[in-house]
């Protein structure tokens, strides 16, 4: 796991490719498009440093993951990281509304966070569970837990995907952009280690339509039953975690007998 941001430039230092070219650059070119029809519109591109600030986080985020063809790292990202960064954006909105008197903007914003967070992480320990590490380069678990753990995550994310209809500056929008592109890149990467098919192209070909599913299909449940189902879905993360668990202690102390063996 890696220990802060200091650490995370470092590494990104030794592998400036993933920054410029693939992924980061990809985050680079949302960036640029944003801004740009920002500019094409009229508007103001005020330079602020959290507004700066919020760009560079997801941007950092895109670069750190181990998406096919990039370079190497000499240190794993786990996923805490990569969620971390991808959601600074969202904290710094929140706390700059908070300073601008906007309290109204920053409390709904904060209870989107304040209540997709939790699923999420609830999600990162099952996939943890799945597939015995936290690191986004091990993550890969082509099981019927690690599918079901990584679906868990996209229909956690339909949540916190959700953007009000505020009006942004143009770096702040960028921001926005770059954190969306990041969420479906990390849930795809999720997904795609758990799909059973023989080649890469398959694997995040099935990642990505299986991913547009379940963002529908959460985002579709919000709308119709609320915080029921959250609260659903909750449930079913618990119970999960704790048969996987009972699964995993049982299996390591040996207390279970097969039938074979009683006979």
């Amino acid at each position: 796991m890696t220990d802060g941001p200091i650490e995370l430039l470092a590494l990104l230092g030794r592998a400036a490719p993933r920054l410029l070219l693939w992924p980061g650059g990809l985050g680079l070119l949302v960036l640029a498009l944003t801004l740009l029809r920002a500019w094409r519109r009229g508007e103001l591109l005020r330079l602020e440093l959290a507004g700066l600030a919020a760009c560079a986080a997801p941007l950092l985020a895109l670069a750190l993951l181990p998406l096919p063809g990039v370079a190497a790292l000499d240190r794993d990202v786990d996923l805490f990281t990569a969620l971390s960064l991808l959601e600074l954006p969202r904290w710094l909105r929140a706390g700059r509304g908070w300073q601008q008197g906007e309290s109204r903007s920053s409390a709904a914003l904060l209870a989107i966070e304040l209540n997709g967070l939790p699923m999420l992480a609830l999600a990162a320990v099952l996939i943890a569970q799945a597939a015995g590490s936290l690191n986004l380069g091990a993550l890969a678990s082509p099981s019927m837990l690690g599918l079901l753990a990584a679906s868990a995550w996209a229909l956690a994310l339909s949540g916190l995907l959700y953007t009000s209809g505020a009006r942004l500056d143009a770096f702040w929008q960028a921001a926005e952009a770059t954190r969306f592109s990041g969420h479906i890149l990390l849930a795809s990467l999720l997904l795609a280690g758990t799909l059973p098919l023989p080649t890469l192209l398959g694997r995040w070909a099935g990642a990505l339509a299986l991913l547009v599913l379940l963002l529908v299909l959460g985002h579709s449940l919000r709308r119709r039953i609320g915080l029921r189902f959250d609260a659903l879905l909750c449930l079913f993360l618990g119970l999960a975690l704790l048969l996987s668990a009972a699964a995993t202690f049982f299996a390591g102390t040996g207390l279970y007998v097969s039938f074979a063996d009683n006979n």
